[in-house]
């Protein structure tokens, strides 16, 4: 999904674990779009996150709701991070899905800049004109396995190589 401008002159994406709601809280008078009027736009402003710490962020993100009792979506599973990693390789969400995949419509990779999510704090200012993005619903990061890490990696590999372009 896109947020665009009031003027339309900057879209910026928001995956969730991609910094989507700090985002959306401060870009401004804006519409939604998921459509090839995205096109319409000429700046397209994505962050790309490394894909194992977006699926550890999710993994965090969904534990903690459950541990608090307001995890809403019972499909989705946290008992630990080996049955996470297996749930996610197995199902479709936009808080784990592929990032390549998300960003492209109709065959065509929406972005025309791309940075990585790593460095929003410094990008920020440089992209919007304005100061610091300040950070929202961030969750605290647990600590995992190596489990599947092979099996994540090749799940993942567009989203690495990627990243790692960056």
């Amino acid at each position: 999904m896109w947020l665009v401008s009031e003027n339309n002159s900057i879209a910026m994406s928001v995956l969730p674990k991609n910094g989507s709601t700090s985002i959306s809280n401060v870009f401004g008078p804006s519409r939604s779009v998921n459509d090839r009027s995205i096109f319409n736009t000429r700046r397209r402003v994505a962050w790309i996150r490394n894909p194992l710490s977006r699926l550890i962020s999710a993994y965090s993100f969904f534990k903690a709701l459950d541990n608090q009792g307001v995890l809403r979506d019972r499909s989705i599973v946290v008992t630990d991070w080996p049955s996470f990693v297996d749930h996610a390789l197995a199902t479709q969400n936009m808080h784990w899905c592929r990032q390549i995949f998300a960003l492209t419509l109709d065959g065509i990779y929406a972005p025309t800049e791309a940075y990585r999510f790593e460095d929003i704090s410094s990008k920020w200012e440089m992209i919007m004109g304005a100061g610091l993005l300040p950070w929202n619903n961030a969750a605290t990061t647990l600590p995992v396995t190596d489990y599947r890490q092979a099996d994540i990696e090749t799940y993942y590999s567009e989203d690495f190589a990627l990243w790692q372009s960056l």
